[in-house]
């Protein structure tokens, strides 16, 4: 069984039918998890996350609405154990979403760092209606090998912006609602990505 816990110093301790792991399992495990937090956001969600968010992106593309919807989940953890600094971090992600334009592009946005900036009692999430995420338009939505990063205003009022400013909102869900907006999602379009140690991302 894996778990993972928060303190000072941070320390993630993997036990097996109570016996410790060799470092071998223990990276084996450790990367198993992960996949695992990849693979299934409802599970993670359900278990780990406590804010549950339906996030609502409506961009112009070529002057036609293109509309990114999906659930994203956050859970906190110390992410410094030196100032015990409580943050959050994406654990149902996703942590890119993105999805076909009808040019054969794709539009993607980045979730990143949505969870340390939302706030869960204040209106849309304590963002201004001016927040813009980072948003890439890649040539081929089956490769994601080249895109052009949207990330200020003059990038979407650029004369060759495909894009128009976003309208970003947030609503926080029960699990429920985060379940029905993950069904009704469109499919993302970003696929799996692991670095060069293997450790999806």
């Amino acid at each position: 069984m894996c778990r993972r816990f928060a303190g000072n110093p941070v320390e993630i301790i993997l036990m097996m039918r109570g016996k410790h792991l060799n470092i071998p399992q223990v990276a084996f495990c450790v990367l198993l998890c992960l996949t695992l937090i990849t693979l299934n956001p409802s599970l993670v969600a359900a278990q780990n996350a406590d804010q549950l968010w339906r996030v609502r992106a409506e961009y112009q593309y070529r002057g036609e609405p293109l509309i990114l919807e999906f659930g994203l989940a956050c859970s906190p953890v110390w992410d410094k154990a030196s100032t015990h600094r409580l943050s959050h971090d994406v654990f149902a992600g996703p942590r890119m979403y993105g999805v076909k334009t009808p040019d054969g592009k794709a539009v993607v946005v980045s979730t990143k760092a949505f969870c340390n900036r939302l706030q869960a009692k204040k209106p849309n999430g304590g963002l201004s209606d001016k927040f813009l995420p980072m948003t890439i338009v890649y040539d081929n939505p089956d490769t994601l090998e080249f895109g052009v990063l949207y990330a200020s205003d003059e990038a979407y009022r650029n004369p060759k912006s495909l894009l128009s400013l976003p309208q970003v909102t947030f609503e926080l869900i029960d699990q429920a609602r985060f379940k029905e907006v993950q069904r009704n999602s469109a499919r993302n379009v970003v696929r799996l990505l692991r670095n060069s140690m293997g450790m999806v991302e």
